[in-house]
């Protein structure tokens, strides 16, 4: 149950950092702003990438969960 909950809250975490990429940078902003959103959308995309590690490792590991790739 522990396990399944966690991979669900890291699922919503994979989700949240889609919609937040796909969110940024989609109408015309002062040049500083932009500057801002790409930065923001770098770190999204790197959450993103953890989020899908969690998920995929907890999904393949008999043992559930993985906190920091152990």
């Amino acid at each position: 149950m522990k396990d399944e909950k966690n991979i669900e809250a890291n699922q919503i975490g994979v989700d949240a950092e889609i919609n937040n990429i796909a969110n940024f940078l989609e109408q015309e902003l002062p040049d500083d702003v932009r500057t801002a959103f790409e930065k923001l959308k770098a770190a999204s995309e790197n959450h993103l990438a953890a989020f899908e590690k969690q998920v995929s490792s907890a999904s393949r590991t008999s043992g559930g969960f993985r906190r920091n790739g152990k």
